[in-house]
């Protein structure tokens, strides 16, 4: 069974588990905090969850680790690695994050099978015109709740977005989102 872990020397946590039999550590930028450890709580159950039934593919849940491009038994040295190695992966933006392309991809998968065809049109069109081209290479925990403001507004200017068309989609990915946020997506354009 996997543990999050704290960072004492940059107050930081990260995932501490085992996968084909090898100690696994995944550093992350995120701050000590009860938020934080619910949410790699969960992101580790899920974890834990596929490599139970065979299905954890570690470059798809950890896209720019070293230990997802090479064997698992090899890479000791990097689970280990000098303090160097583990402030350069906790310094990147959003690192152990998914970019948002990758993630808005299999939000869309999972969420497809819910929604009708005409509804499921509409969020592809969304996502492939607009937020790809705006969010697409950033890694999702870089994403800040200013940029999400700008993109708004940036929307909120197209011709043809004014009251009789509203924001209808739900945002894939919302993780540096504050909780009132996601009531403004439907009121923008409109006074």
């Amino acid at each position: 069974m996997g543990s999050i872990r704290l960072l004492k020397s940059r107050g930081t946590l990260f995932l501490d588990f085992r996968y084909q039999g090898e100690r696994c550590r995944e550093y992350t930028a995120l701050q000590d905090t009860s938020a934080n450890r619910k949410r790699l709580e969960k992101a580790l159950a899920k974890i834990e969850a596929d490599i139970e039934a065979g299905t954890f593919d570690y470059e798809v849940a950890f896209p720019g680790s070293k230990r997802g491009t090479a064997p698992v038994a090899s890479s000791t040295a990097t689970a280990s690695g000098s303090d160097g190695q583990v402030q350069a992966e906790t310094n990147a933006a959003g690192a152990g994050t998914p970019t948002f392309k990758d993630a808005a991809d299999q939000w869309m998968r999972e969420r497809k099978v819910e929604w009708r065809r005409s509804h499921l049109q509409i969020q592809e069109s969304t996502i492939e015109k607009h937020l790809i081209p705006a969010f697409g290479a950033k890694r999702v925990g870089a994403i800040t709740k200013s940029d999400v403001l700008t993109f708004r507004a940036t929307l909120a200017q197209l011709a043809g977005h004014a009251c009789r068309r509203r924001f209808k989609f739900e945002p894939p990915c919302r993780p540096n989102i504050e909780p009132g946020v996601e009531a403004d997506f439907e009121r923008v354009g409109c006074g």
